[in-house]
């Protein structure tokens, strides 16, 4: 099932839900029939919480934008507060902003409201007002005998009509493990690398990626993309430097299981700063983008990190890089799946 609720505030301990809207799947049909639960008054809360609970089976997945922060958190405390009998399956929930939102710049979105992701998909909508100048218009309507009732109605059910399509998304996850095959070419001693691929699905909106010295247009299946190199002085940094030791008269780091047969006089603990090979090459500066979004997410990005590329400091230039000794097949798909997070 779909859902979207209209509240009169964003905590549920001083507003209300004043409409509920909810989308059952007609699979003979092919479409979406939405039923929603308004509360004329707010002390009809409790009784439209009820009508809404009747209707919802605990089997249904629960499909939403925002709502594992905002709909449901919300919806579980005002059933709390009259103390209603609670049979929602809070964890049988997909929510669809927190699946797309790490893509915000793929999809080159100023915003992440579900509105900008229909337009994305050239999902055209009637209604003229947002969530939160509803509420205005909600007051408006307790007071003026339910005009403005209709502008209610079909924000929230353009709302919930919208969510199926936004599934169509999902094809833009996972881009480089969708890929096919992908083709490189790159003229000896070119710094540009030109690439095209051609994906094992069609994706259902044109979209145009760019960041300094990479642009990637997406269209239908296929996909051809630009990357710009520079030469660069590079620094890698060891991940683990207490597998390695310093050589006190060489002045520089092995491997600690090849210290195991030197007198232990020759050699000390290395330090961090000191674990570090310097290199030369073709680099492409990682943008500041997917930099803040490791750090966001220091526990996914280690998950997934056997399968990126390394990252090197930049040495005359600030900031950290992707080396590529060369573009081969393997090299590019890793690239790719860094920037297409």
């Amino acid at each position: 099932v779909f859902l979207d609720i209209e509240t009169t505030g964003l905590s549920p301990r001083n507003a209300s839900i004043y409409l509920i809207g909810l989308g059952f799947v007609d699979r003979e049909n092919s479409t979406i029939k939405v039923t929603q639960y308004f509360a004329e008054t707010s002390s009809d809360e409790e009784s439209m919480l009820q009508s809404f609970l009747e209707d919802y089976e605990p089997d249904d997945r629960i499909i939403t934008f925002n709502g594992k922060m905002f709909d449901l958190p919300f919806l579980r405390d005002r059933i709390k507060k009259y103390n209603i009998k609670d049979k929602i399956d809070y964890e049988n929930q997909f929510d669809l902003l927190q699946a797309y939102r790490p893509y915000r710049k793929l999809f080159s979105l100023g915003g992440m409201r579900q509105v900008m992701l229909q337009e994305l998909l050239n999902l055209p909508r009637e209604d003229v007002c947002n969530g939160g100048e509803l509420i205005e218009v909600y007051q408006h309507l307790l007071q003026n005998h339910m005009e403005g009732l209709d502008d209610l109605l079909l924000h929230n059910r353009e709302d919930v009509e919208g969510l199926p399509s936004l599934l169509n998304l999902e094809e833009y996850l996972n881009l480089p493990e969708r890929l096919a095959s992908l083709k490189i070419m790159q003229d000896e001693g070119q710094k540009e690398v030109l690439f095209t691929g051609v994906l094992n699905t069609r994706l259902p909106s044109c979209i145009r990626y760019r960041e300094d010295g990479f642009y990637l247009p997406l269209t239908d299946s296929r996909m051809k993309g630009i990357l710009s190199l520079e030469e660069v002085s590079l620094r890698y940094y060891y991940p683990n430097p207490k597998d390695y030791v310093y050589l006190l008269m060489e002045q520089r780091i092995i491997p600690k299981i090849l210290a195991e047969s030197l007198p232990k006089d020759r050699y000390r603990k290395a330090k961090k700063d000191e674990c570090y090979q310097d290199s030369k090459g073709q680099a492409i500066r990682v943008p500041d983008s997917i930099l803040n979004y490791r750090k966001k997410n220091k526990t996914e990005f280690q998950m997934i990190s056997s399968t990126l590329p390394h990252f090197y400091q930049g040495i005359e230039k600030e900031g950290e890089y992707i080396k590529f000794d060369e573009v081969t097949d393997q090299s590019l798909r890793e690239f790719l799946r860094l920037y297409l997070l």
